[in-house]
């Protein structure tokens, strides 16, 4: 391992995060604590690069820092993804791609497949996607078989003869279920549409009347919320973005990022209530420090984040919220935020989020659309994936 240039140690001395007489290898000395904020610092210094040696030489300082960090898998797979935009040689890219292999993380594995079209990357990408697939059964799905098939064409070589075993028995093992899909194709807004109201005033709205309401929502959509590079963007002007489909129990995972602004705030809605919360964590006017993943609008029951597991404004942070029934329980950037809480009807509190009833001798909720709030700020989302849950 390269020692990285003595301008970018001067930067990390200056802020603190490098140890005097430390020599970077990747752990730099560092206390546990400190060890993403230094990455996120060459981050930063990656993204405002402007010389080629400085940035490989960052890039190469940076990859090994985030693998050996004590980060969350969920943390090293959106440091990786970003190194990934400044790296300079195969061998960079290659390293990156092994580490996202350890992560366990699915949208690292979608973010991992296109690399198997790459002559100097396909093998060290199939056999990442391999990793993450066959570590995570519950990862099983119609994109996992179809990543994995692309995985076995891959390893064509001799030594793939134990890959393609491996591949063979997770799939003969695995349900055929639909798995994890995509819900934000990264081009438009196929598949959502504009907010008409709230679950109770749209049931109480004549067909025509909700048509007609759906339209004008619809036309608002589509200047309030646009795609770029892949990314669904909420510009700060308009109403939630909800899902044409309705959803009883579900897993859902999304990447998501704040934009600087006056009071940053966003969130989630399940089944069409507020909300899972997306804010800045240092709220000004109450002067507290309160981390999103909670469930704002609980009144009787935990409305708060066990702990705090943000990024800064202006990083990637990701959700995985599961929700069985009227239960809610969130993961902000690998960290359990919400474990398990009572999601309360916001619009009817005498009545739960969700009516069981039972459709032959299985139990069901009454579903409902997944809104994107709009709440004045600029939030940018991607990897929006949903599993839908049955309960036997």
């Amino acid at each position: 391992m390269k020692k990285i240039t003595s301008f970018f140690t001067a930067i990390l001395l200056a802020t603190g995060l490098l140890l005097p007489n430390s020599v970077f290898t990747g752990d730099v000395g560092l206390l546990s604590d400190e060890q993403t904020d230094t990455i996120y610092a060459m981050l930063d210094i990656a993204r405002n690069s402007k010389n080629k040696d400085e940035l490989r030489n960052v890039t190469e300082a940076l990859i090994p820092a985030i693998n050996k960090s004590n980060a969350t898998g969920a943390i090293k797979y959106l440091c990786l993804r970003e190194a990934m935009l400044f790296a300079q040689t195969d061998k960079q890219k290659n390293d990156i791609l092994r580490h996202l292999g350890n992560t366990g993380q699915y949208q690292a594995m979608l973010f991992i497949a296109p690399f198997m079209e790459n002559r100097a990357l396909r093998r060290t990408a199939a056999l990442a996607a391999m990793n993450i697939a066959i570590s995570n059964p519950s990862f099983a799905g119609v994109e996992t078989t179809k990543i994995l098939k692309k995985v076995s064409k891959t390893l064509i070589n001799a030594d793939a003869g134990n890959p393609r075993q491996s591949i063979k028995k997770y799939l003969d093992e695995n349900q055929k279920e639909e798995g994890f899909v995509s819900i934000f194709n990264g081009k438009n807004l196929e598949g959502w549409k504009g907010l008409v109201e709230n679950p109770l005033k749209r049931a109480k709205m004549t067909p025509e009347a909700l048509t007609a309401a759906q339209e004008k929502a619809d036309l608002e959509a589509k200047t309030a919320w646009i795609v770029e590079n892949g990314e669904l963007l909420f510009t700060g002007k308009g109403s939630n973005l909800c899902t044409n489909k309705s959803y009883g129990d579900f897993e859902m995972l999304v990447d998501w990022k704040l934009y600087p602004g006056p009071a940053p705030d966003a969130g989630i809605y399940l089944r069409g209530t507020p909300q899972v919360q997306i804010w800045e964590t240092y709220r000004v006017k109450t002067k507290n420090y309160i981390g999103s993943g909670g469930l704002f609008n609980n009144k009787q029951n935990m409305s708060d984040p066990l702990k705090i597991a943000d990024k800064k404004i202006g990083e990637w942070n990701t959700f995985r919220i599961r929700m069985i029934g009227e239960r809610v329980s969130v993961w902000l950037n690998g960290e359990l935020v919400t474990d398990n809480v009572i999601m309360e009807n916001y619009w009817d509190r005498s009545q739960p989020i969700f009516h069981d009833h039972i459709i032959g001798n299985q139990f069901a909720v009454e579903p409902d659309q997944i809104e994107l709030q709009a709440h004045g700020s600029k939030v940018a989302y991607r990897d929006i994936l949903i599993r839908e849950i049955k309960r036997l």
